[in-house]
């Protein structure tokens, strides 16, 4: 889906590497979009205001293995240091920075199309979106709430443009939007964690928990549409329900979920191989966004490879999905 977006919008330069703002048109990837149950769900606690920066914690470089070609290794803060935003606000700016942080220490390496600057705005139609249009310069991104203090919200909705940033903006399907779907979970429990220790402001220590209760709540309602309780439940509901929405072309947001809940799981069980989400877009092809897996494994490392092996075994069906390499059309 293509969008266009007025020129001449006015860019506050928070931080950032060397880099040309170009306002141009806005493609979009398939946008995060808010399911009924959030919509009908209570209203997020909001955030205090920030008082006085927590001291600043050095990001360690991350190890990479060197075989086969990997991806270009993570330099610390190198996310964090290139987004800025559109509209003022500090506080939200520190917040999708720390979603940055996730992807350089958890994700270990720099997105395949390297490190750009990354411009949040507000979104002109009210849809979260990753922009194709602002590229080659710069990532442009989309979330509905950047000038508000609704912290969770905008951990839901970032964290799942940047997966498409790391994945491959003009790379998509059904099977790489449940993958972005699985890292808005993957950032909401890990900046529960950091924001016991070390949140951007020393007021912030209590809101971390609402990361965590934010997560678990959409699980569940997600896990509700479908009446079942669990991940257990999904991973069944994995081995039924989706061939059958696979071989009618349902491919709608609460299938999405479902395979993402399963991917969590999965992700959960080999937390030291999230790198491999930087190569998934080589390994899309197709007009459903089919995912070789056999390609995904040969351009992963060998410490990588466990997490492919287990989602391959999850997520193939015989006949069904994916679809065989010659019986692709052309991407």
């Amino acid at each position: 889906m293509k969008q266009k977006i007025s020129t001449g919008t006015m860019v506050l330069i928070i931080a950032g590497l060397t880099g040309m703002l170009i306002a141009s048109g806005c493609g979009t990837s398939e946008p995060a979009k808010q399911t009924k149950q959030q919509q009908n769900a209570a209203p997020e606690v909001k955030a205090p205001a920030p008082v006085t920066p927590a001291p600043a914690v050095q990001t360690p470089e991350p190890q990479t293995n060197a075989v086969p070609p990997p991806a270009t290794p993570m330099q610390p803060r190198a996310l964090q240091n290139v987004m800025r935003f559109e509209v003022p606000n500090d506080s939200a700016l520190a917040v999708c920075r720390d979603v940055g942080w996730v992807y350089e220490t958890m994700v270990g390496c720099e997105p395949p199309l390297g490190v750009k600057p990354i411009v949040i705005r507000k979104s002109p139609d009210g849809m979260p979106r990753a922009c194709l249009n602002w590229l080659p310069q710069e990532y442009g991104i989309n979330i509905t709430g950047p000038d508000t203090m609704l912290y969770c919200q905008i951990v839901f909705q970032f964290a799942h443009e940047m997966s498409h940033v790391y994945i491959n903006p003009y790379k998509g399907g059904w099977f790489a939007e449940s993958v972005c779907h699985a890292m808005i979970y993957v950032c909401l429990d890990a900046m529960a964690e950091k924001w016991k220790t070390n949140p951007p402001y020393n007021n912030w220590f209590s809101y971390g928990p609402n990361f965590a209760s934010y997560c678990k709540d959409d699980i569940a309602s997600q896990l509700k549409h479908y009446n079942l309780s669990s991940a257990e439940d999904a991973h069944a509901w994995i081995k039924t329900g989706l061939p059958e929405a696979i071989s009618k072309g349902d491919f709608d947001r609460p299938m999405q979920f479902m395979s993402a809940i399963v991917l969590l799981d999965i992700i959960r069980q080999h937390p030291n191989s999230l790198g491999a989400i930087a190569k998934l877009g080589e390994a899309i092809g197709g007009e459903k966004g089919s995912v070789d897996f056999q390609k995904w494994r040969q351009l992963v490392t060998p410490e990588q490879q466990p997490l492919v092996d287990a989602i391959a075994k999850e997520f193939t069906f015989p006949g069904v999905w994916p679809v065989a390499a010659a019986q692709q059309p052309n991407p």
